[in-house]
């Protein structure tokens, strides 16, 4: 099957403007035949859809969402398939399977079919009922269970963990986004790195295994060499001296008390050459972001530069880094997101009204720049728009950072843990010690 997607769309869009008029313009329908061909199936559709159009909403359902699901089942890479190589395709040809060949095609992580980019609420958690849990991802709990922190857990403990990342875990989405958007045309190569496959079991990106995996390496530690990593290590022990006392078995109770702390742990670990801090228990602060992922991506044998942005910038520094090949991720706060019509569809709200000084943040990466100076950002699976230049009261950019991605085969496995670092005690993750939401 192929199709020329902007097209289509524009089509499905006039589906959809005059059915809104109770106007259904049939001549819609009849562009749209000339821009889909196939097999037989394919041509009796639509052949069947002016018998349909009477129906209203029925149809306007059927050819502007059911139609689109079915196309993201199939495999939404199929529409990037060239027309030359598409016209050899047949039976008795090399694939076996739909399934084995879009394994094999070229994805496309921000189209307009199934998900734009991840969805840190569908990891797989499955439903609960009381302690019951069913239609759980077994491949994640056991993905979990494989983290010597989390091997004892249970199954609704680990239902909570997933639902937690799935609160707050936006900043591994982020990081999962760009994983993906680089191994796109390399299934085989990613399932080498990763150990799991490219492509999950509804035919999209595997981003429950990919999520979970980044949170589970990177929840934990503090690397001191990566980009921003002493500063993070410091703004996360002053924001957090609990774990910092947990993890060192220390007292720390003024601001002072922690600074000279982590002047020691730094220290220590620039002598001994182990620049890895390992905690004892997970956090989601954000400005780790940095060298978090350059610290995962060591893990994997890849390279991961950063261009940490910590002054203003302008909408047309981002189009010039964007020229060069690097992926804009963004970390913003009291923030609010638009649909492509300017539509308010997303407005944050604080966290906690009684402390307007720790309102919630989200990390995004960037996807491109509208012709309005707006940013299009991939947001839990959907394509936004965020105005910079209108913005609620507080909001904030707390971070801009620039990624490039590259295989280095010569990278060696940081150590992971720290020899400044105690004994790790297994306890209850507290859902207190968190203060970035996605």
């Amino acid at each position: 099957m192929l199709l020329n997607n902007n097209l289509f769309t524009q089509k499905q869009n006039n589906v959809r403007s005059n059915e809104s008029m109770l106007n259904l313009d049939l001549s819609a329908i009849t562009d749209m035949e000339t821009l889909v061909s196939g097999t037989d199936s394919m041509n009796l559709l639509i052949g069947n859809w002016r018998n349909v159009a009477s129906s209203g909403d029925t149809f306007r359902n059927f050819a502007c969402n059911d139609f689109d699901h079915a196309l993201s089942n199939m495999q939404k890479s199929i529409i990037n398939v060239d027309i030359r190589s598409a016209s050899g395709l047949s039976k008795g040809s090399a694939y076996d399977s739909i399934e084995e060949f879009c394994k094999k095609m070229p994805m496309d992580l921000y189209d307009d079919r199934g998900k734009y980019g991840g969805d840190q609420r569908d990891l797989g958690a499955g439903d609960r009922t009381l302690n019951w849990i069913s239609d759980e991802n077994e491949d994640v709990y056991n993905l979990i269970r494989s983290d010597d922190y989390f091997k004892d857990y249970s199954k609704a403990e680990i239902y909570d963990i997933l639902k937690m990342i799935s609160d707050r875990g936006c900043q591994f989405t982020a990081m999962a986004n760009l994983i993906f958007d680089y191994y796109c045309d390399k299934p085989e190569e990613f399932e080498k790195v990763f150990g799991f496959s490219m492509i999950g079991e509804d035919g999209d990106f595997n981003f429950p295994m990919l999520i979970v995996d980044i949170y589970l390496k990177t929840s934990r530690i503090s690397d001191l060499s990566g980009t921003n990593g002493e500063n993070a290590f410091r703004s996360l022990c002053e924001k957090e001296p609990d774990l910092l006392n947990r993890t060192f078995h220390l007292n720390c109770k003024t601001k002072e008390e922690v600074q000279k702390a982590c002047d020691d742990i730094i220290d220590k670990a620039k002598k001994s050459g182990n620049t890895v801090i390992t905690f004892e228990s997970p956090s989601f602060y954000k400005d780790s972001f940095p060298s978090r992922f350059e610290y995962y991506c060591k893990q994997k044998g890849i390279s991961a530069n950063c261009d940490l942005v910590d002054d203003e910038f302008k909408i047309v520094d981002i189009k010039e880094k964007m020229k060069q090949g690097k992926t804009p991720v963004i970390s913003v706060r009291l923030y609010r997101l638009e649909n492509e019509r300017g539509e308010i569809v997303v407005n944050s709200k604080p966290q906690n009204p009684k402390n307007p000084d720790d309102p919630p943040g989200h990390a995004m990466v960037i996807t491109g720049v509208a012709s309005d100076g707006r940013l299009i950002v991939s947001s839990w699976g959907q394509k936004y728009y965020l105005d910079l230049k209108d913005q609620l009261k507080g909001f904030k950019v707390q971070q801009l950072s620039f990624w490039n991605i590259s295989d280095n085969e010569d990278i060696k496995t940081p150590i992971a843990v720290n020899n400044v670092n105690l004994a790790l005690a297994k306890t209850q993750m507290s859902l207190n010690s968190v203060n970035f939401n996605g």
